[in-house]
This record gives structure tokens, C-alpha cells and sequence, in this order.
């Protein structure tokens, strides 16, 4: 099976813009895995594990933690705001810079059959 990396915003200015960021992500995920994707969704993955103390520099853990997570995945989809973020930005940075193939929205994407067919 394929995996998608979803990426897109997930810090906001308020919890409530945080939710609906991760909303956002798991809308986008679920359209992934309409087209047969197993979505990787780092939102809901981590979402709230910022408010737990794990490291003397939390913010570079997680980032470094779900940028690994997208290096291991077969392709990357955006959510709507991504451009004003500038982790998904590094992320789509990365993710050419390795040739991981990078999908503006969910419409854009092919089925993981095709996409399958276009890596044989």
C-alpha cells in the first residue's frame, strides 16, 4: 500500500484554529484514502503532544519527527493554507529534493493503483 504524507498548517494563534487545522488534514486524509492512499496525517498523529514537555526543544522534535515521517512516505498532498506554513514549505523542500512527488490538493492526486502503475 501507498503511503501519503498530508501536509499542510497545524499551528495556529489559537486552539481553535489548531483544531481546525487538524480538521482541515483529516478531511484531506479521508479523500486519500478514497483513492486507496494510506493517509499519514503528522496533525493528528502528534496534534496536542506540544503541550507535553518531551525534550529541552520541543518545536525541533516534532519537526524533525514529522519531517522523517515525510521521507518515508511515497508522496505528499497539501492542505488548503499550506503556503502560509512555513514547516509544510521545508517540507516541500525536502520532499523534491528527494523526488518525492508533491500533489497541490487532493483532486490533483491519482489513485494509488495509478500512481502504482506510473513507479513500475
Amino acid at each position: 500500500m501507498k503511503v501519503i504524507y498530508v501536509a499542510g498548517p497545524y499551528t495556529a494563534e489559537s486552539e481553535f484554529e489548531k483544531t481546525l487545522n487538524k480538521a482541515s488534514a483529516a478531511k484531506v486524509g479521508i479523500e486519500c484514502a478514497k483513492k486507496g492512499w494510506s493517509p499519514l496525517i503528522p496533525h493528528i498523529n502528534t496534534g496536542g503532544f506540544d503541550s507535553v514537555k518531551i525534550s529541552d526543544d520541543d518545536n525541533t522534535f516534532w519537526y524533525e519527527a514529522t519531517m522523517e515521517l515525510m521521507r518515508r512516505s511515497d508522496a505528499i498532498v497539501l492542505c488548503s493554507g499550506w503556503s502560509g506554513s512555513s514547516g509544510t514549505i521545508s517540507e516541500i523542500v525536502e520532499a523534491n529534493s528527494l523526488g518525492i512527488p508533491v500533489y497541490s490538493d487532493v483532486d490533483e492526486l491519482p489513485s494509488a493503483s495509478e500512481f502504482n502503475h506510473w513507479s513500475e
